[in-house]
C-alpha cells in the first residue's frame, strides 16, 4: 500500500456509481477511487447509459467494473452491485433495483463516518433510493457529474438519460454536490501523458491507455491526442472539497430540453465552478504505487539500496531503476513473481551494446566500484534464485546474456 497510512476513523465511506463501459473516462476514476488510501469503497453500483447503443447497458457497465478489478486483483474485496437498467420509472410501484436498496441501507447503517455517493452518470438510482426510504436524505452527500453548463443548462449526457430521476433528486433535501458539464471538461490529459505515466504500468495501465486511444481514434468527430478525464473531478472533490471554486445556488428544476427552470423554491446545492485538474491528475497518478504491494523481496531490497548508492555509481543506478517499475507491476498482476516476463521490454528494445537486461553494466569502469559489486552480486543471486525456482519462458534468454557478460570480465556471480 502508500507508505502512509490512514486509520480507519478517518477514511470516509464512498459508493461510487458508474456508466462505466458508456465511454474511457470512467474507468480513471474507479481506478482512483479504489486506490485512494483515504476511502472506505463500501461498493460501486453499476449504472445504465440509455438505450441508443445497446439495451444492455447496465450489463455491460456491471461487466467493465469486473474487469477492472479484476485487472487490480480487487475481484473479491470490492462489492458491485447491479443499477437500474434503464430510467426511473413515474410509477412509485415500480420495482427498485438492487443499487437503489444497496445505498439505503448503507446509509442507514450505524456509522460515524460520513457517507459519499458519487454518480459518475444518471441519478436513476439515488432517485429510487429517495424514494424508497426518504430517511436517507440527511444521512449522506450526494455528487453528481452531470447537468448543463450553468446558468442556463441545456443536453447534457448524464442528464439526458434520466431527467425525471436527475429533477426529483434536486427537488429533494440529499445534500448534492454539482459538477456541471463545464466543469468537469476542464480534465483534459494528453496521449502523451497517458503513454508516459499510466501505459507502463502493465495489463492495467496499458488497458487505460489503449482503451482511450482507440476509443477517440474510433469516431473522426472525437478529440485526436487527449480526453477528458470528466469523472475524476468526483474522486477530487471528495479528497478535497475546495478543489475548485463553487458557490451555494438554489437547486433549480428541468424543463423539456434539459434547461434550468430557477424556481428558488428547493435547498441550495454546492455547484462547481472550476476544478483543479492537477490536484487530481497528480493524486491519481502516483497512486499506481500502491497496486504493487507484493513486490518480490530482494527486488524491493535492491530498490532500496540503488536508491542510496553513491554519486560515482548514478549511472548503474538510473540503468537498474528505469526496468523496476515494470518488475514491480507484473509481479502483482500476474499473481507471481515471473521476473523473466517483467524483462520482456528490455529484450525486445535490445541495446547496441548487445546485453540485454543491464546494458549500464556494459561500462566496466563502474564494476570497479566496491559498493557497485558488493550490490549486483546481492541481486544477481536473488535473481537467478528466483528465476530457477518459477521460471518463465524468457528465463534462457535473459540468463545465458548476464553469465556470459560476467564470465568474460572474470566477475561470475555466486549462484
Amino acid at each position: 500500500m502508500h507508505s502512509f497510512h490512514i486509520p480507519e476513523n478517518k477514511k470516509v465511506r464512498v459508493i461510487l456509481s458508474t456508466d462505466a463501459k458508456n465511454e474511457v473516462d470512467d474507468p480513471f476514476a474507479i481506478v482512483h477511487a479504489v486506490l485512494t488510501e483515504s476511502f472506505d469503497l463500501r461498493g460501486i453500483l453499476s449504472a445504465h447509459f440509455g438505450t441508443e447503443r445497446t439495451d444492455r447497458s447496465e450489463e455491460e457497465s456491471f461487466q467493465e467494473i469486473h474487469k477492472l478489478l479484476k485487472l487490480m486483483n480487487r475481484q473479491d474485496q470490492i462489492p458491485v452491485v447491479h443499477g437500474a437498467a434503464s430510467a426511473m420509472s413515474s410509477d412509485p410501484g415500480a420495482p427498485v433495483s438492487n443499487a437503489a436498496r444497496f445505498l439505503v441501507q448503507e446509509a442507514l447503517r450505524e456509522d460515524d463516518r460520513p457517507l459519499y455517493a458519487a454518480f459518475l452518470g444518471p441519478l436513476t438510482d439515488l432517485a429510487e433510493a429517495i424514494r424508497l426510504e426518504p430517511r436517507i436524505q440527511n444521512r449522506l452527500t450526494a455528487i453528481w457529474i452531470g447537468g448543463g453548463n450553468w446558468p442556463s443548462g441545456g443536453w447534457e449526457y448524464n442528464l439526458k438519460n434520466d431527467v425525471t430521476a436527475a429533477d426529483a433528486v434536486f427537488r429533494s433535501s440529499v445534500p448534492l454536490w454539482q459538477i456541471p458539464r463545464n466543469v468537469y471538461r476542464m480534465m483534459p490529459v494528453t496521449f502523451a501523458e497517458l503513454c508516459r505515466r499510466v501505459r507502463p504500468w502493465g495489463p492495467l495501465g496499458q488497458y487505460l491507455y489503449e482503451n482511450v486511444v482507440n476509443f477517440n481514434n474510433a469516431d473522426p468527430g472525437r478529440p485526436t491526442e487527449y480526453r477528458i478525464l470528466g469523472d475524476s473531478p468526483a474522486v477530487g472533490v471528495i479528497l478535497y472539497s475546495d478543489c475548485g471554486q463553487w458557490k451555494w445556488q438554489p437547486a433549480p428544476e428541468f424543463d423539456h430540453t434539459m434547461h434550468y427552470l430557477h424556481t428558488g423554491k428547493n435547498r441550495p446545492i454546492r455547484v462547481y465552478e472550476t476544478m483543479d485538474s492537477r490536484f487530481i491528475l497528480e493524486d491519481f497518478m502516483p497512486s499506481w504505487n500502491c497496486i504493487h504491494q507484493h513486490i518480490p523481496a530482494p527486488v524491493n531490497i535492491f530498490r532500496r539500496f540503488l536508491q542510496k548508492l553513491p554519486d560515482p555509481a548514478h549511472q548503474l543506478r538510473s540503468g537498474f531503476l528505469c526496468h523496476l517499475p515494470c518488475i514491480r507491476h507484473t509481479g502483482i498482476i500476474k499473481g507471481n513473481i515471473e521476473i523473466s516476463i517483467v524483462f520482456q521490454h528490455a529484450a525486445v528494445r535490445k541495446h547496441r551494446s548487445g546485453c540485454v537486461i543491464f546494458p549500464l553494466l556494459q561500462k566496466d569502469h563502474l564494476l570497479q566500484s566496491p559498493v557497485c559489486r558488493f550490490l549486483l552480486l546481492f541481486f544477481l543471486k536473488k535473481f537467478f534464485r528466483i528465476c530457477h525456482s518459477k521460471p518463465g519462458p524468457l528465463t534462457p534468454l535473459l540468463l545465458g546474456p548476464l553469465q556470459r557478460f560476467f564470465q568474460n570480465r572474470c566477475f561470475q556471480p555466486a549462484l
